[in-house]
Protein backbone atom coordinates (compact mmCIF):
# COMPACT_ATOMS: atom_id res chain seq x y z
CA UNK A 1 0.00 0.00 0.00
CA UNK A 2 0.95 3.66 0.35
CA UNK A 3 3.32 4.61 2.80
CA UNK A 4 2.09 7.09 5.57
CA UNK A 5 4.24 9.21 4.96
CA UNK A 6 6.21 11.13 8.29
CA UNK A 7 3.01 13.74 8.85
CA UNK A 8 0.34 10.79 10.19
CA UNK A 9 2.45 9.43 13.18
CA UNK A 10 2.60 13.21 14.29
CA UNK A 11 -1.00 14.02 13.63
CA UNK A 12 -1.89 10.96 15.81
CA UNK A 13 0.36 11.69 18.45
CA UNK A 14 -1.66 15.40 18.34
CA UNK A 15 -4.89 13.58 18.60
CA UNK A 16 -3.40 11.61 21.39
CA UNK A 17 -2.12 14.56 23.50
CA UNK A 18 -4.86 17.03 22.54
CA UNK A 19 -1.65 19.40 21.31
CA UNK A 20 -0.98 20.76 18.14
CA UNK A 21 2.63 22.37 18.72
CA UNK A 22 4.32 19.14 17.06
CA UNK A 23 1.93 18.93 13.96
CA UNK A 24 2.04 22.61 13.56
CA UNK A 25 5.95 22.69 14.01
CA UNK A 26 6.64 19.41 11.33
CA UNK A 27 4.46 20.99 8.72
CA UNK A 28 5.76 24.10 9.38
CA UNK A 29 8.89 23.01 8.73
CA UNK A 30 8.46 21.12 5.80
CA UNK A 31 6.73 23.63 4.55
CA UNK A 32 9.62 26.43 4.96
CA UNK A 33 12.05 24.00 3.53
CA UNK A 34 10.38 23.17 0.33
CA UNK A 35 9.46 26.94 0.12
CA UNK A 36 13.39 28.04 0.55
CA UNK A 37 14.33 25.03 -2.04
CA UNK A 38 12.48 26.23 -4.23
CA UNK A 39 12.88 29.77 -4.09
CA UNK A 40 16.47 29.15 -4.42
CA UNK A 41 15.86 27.71 -7.30
CA UNK A 42 14.12 30.22 -8.99
CA UNK A 43 16.26 33.16 -7.75
CA UNK A 44 19.10 31.45 -9.74
CA UNK A 45 17.21 30.74 -12.74
CA UNK A 46 16.06 34.73 -12.18
CA UNK A 47 19.93 35.46 -12.57
CA UNK A 48 20.43 33.79 -15.70
CA UNK A 49 17.31 34.35 -17.46
CA UNK A 50 18.50 37.18 -20.04
CA UNK A 51 21.50 34.71 -21.41
CA UNK A 52 19.25 32.81 -23.70
CA UNK A 53 15.45 32.01 -24.61
CA UNK A 54 16.02 28.89 -22.79
CA UNK A 55 17.29 30.46 -19.40
CA UNK A 56 13.80 32.82 -19.39
CA UNK A 57 11.68 29.95 -20.15
CA UNK A 58 13.32 27.80 -17.61
CA UNK A 59 12.93 30.57 -15.27
CA UNK A 60 9.42 31.23 -16.15
CA UNK A 61 8.85 27.98 -15.63
CA UNK A 62 10.14 27.52 -12.42
CA UNK A 63 8.47 30.78 -11.06
CA UNK A 64 5.16 29.69 -12.09
CA UNK A 65 5.74 25.71 -10.65
CA UNK A 66 6.38 28.08 -7.13
CA UNK A 67 3.33 30.04 -7.61
CA UNK A 68 1.54 26.92 -8.86
CA UNK A 69 3.04 24.80 -5.90
CA UNK A 70 2.27 27.70 -3.52
CA UNK A 71 -1.95 27.56 -4.52
CA UNK A 72 -1.93 24.07 -4.22
CA UNK A 73 -0.69 23.79 -0.30
CA UNK A 74 -3.57 26.74 0.12
CA UNK A 75 -6.10 24.49 -1.23
CA UNK A 76 -4.49 21.68 0.27
CA UNK A 77 -4.76 23.77 3.91
CA UNK A 78 -8.49 24.75 3.31
CA UNK A 79 -9.18 21.35 1.66
CA UNK A 80 -12.27 20.70 4.00
CA UNK A 81 -14.79 22.22 2.15
CA UNK A 82 -14.91 19.21 -0.10
CA UNK A 83 -17.46 17.20 1.65
CA UNK A 84 -16.08 18.42 5.39
CA UNK A 85 -17.76 19.81 8.26
CA UNK A 86 -16.74 23.30 8.71
CA UNK A 87 -16.72 23.36 12.87
CA UNK A 88 -16.28 26.95 14.28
Amino acid sequence: GLSEGPVIPVAEKAIETGSPDELVKTLSEMIKQEVTRRLEHVMHLKQNKEKSVEDAREYVEAMLGLQVWSHSVYEGIHGAAHGGHHQH
